[in-house]
């Protein structure tokens, strides 16, 4: 095989696993957000809160949105039930929001990373969360088990180039 072929063969091999890459995170996405708009139109429904279909449909579009996400959509509704002297529905609200809505995002996010096939073990991909939260803020949750994906993948690539200079340096001599 000479140096043109190999060079296409790695080109290929790296496209499909961006390829692949992205296919994951979208699924991720995808998941997350659909389980946002349940929890969250489910919370609204118990609460009677009108439109609560619609409300649901976008905090899970808001939960996009980094910092704030979820909670634009749940802290002014929860101001309206303190307003209209719903005392507890209000107060059933913000636990509901800051223990189901908001952290939604630390607590499946791992689930369905490693349902997403990242290739990772539970361990590292909760430390690379957890530490891209710290070094990155609300990204850093995605981010931090991307990065470190893709420098293992770079590691791979580097170290089968290696092997394949090695083998056709061997049999030219």
């Amino acid at each position: 095989m000479n140096d043109a072929s190999a060079s296409i063969k790695m080109t290929h091999q790296r496209i499909e696993f961006y390829r692949h890459i992205q296919f994951n995170l979208e699924a991720i996405h995808r998941d997350m957000f659909v389980e946002q708009v349940h929890i969250a139109a489910i919370a609204y429904l118990c609460l009677q809160i009108p439109r609560w279909y619609a409300l649901g449909v976008l905090t899970g579009l808001c939960s996009l949105i980094p910092i704030l996400g979820t909670a634009i959509v749940w802290i002014p509704i929860t101001v309206g039930l303190f307003i209209q002297q719903a005392h507890i529905k209000a107060v059933i609200m913000i636990v509901v929001g800051v223990l189901a809505i908001g952290s939604i995002d630390n607590l499946l996010r791992p689930v369905f990373s490693k349902l997403g096939s990242l290739q990772m073990s539970t361990l590292l991909l909760l430390l690379t969360i957890f530490g891209g939260l710290e070094l990155l803020g609300p990204w850093g949750a995605l981010l931090g088990p991307l990065i470190v994906r893709l420098a293992t993948e770079g590691v791979i690539l580097v170290r089968e180039d290696e092997d394949e200079q090695t083998n056709t340096t061997s049999t030219h001599m």
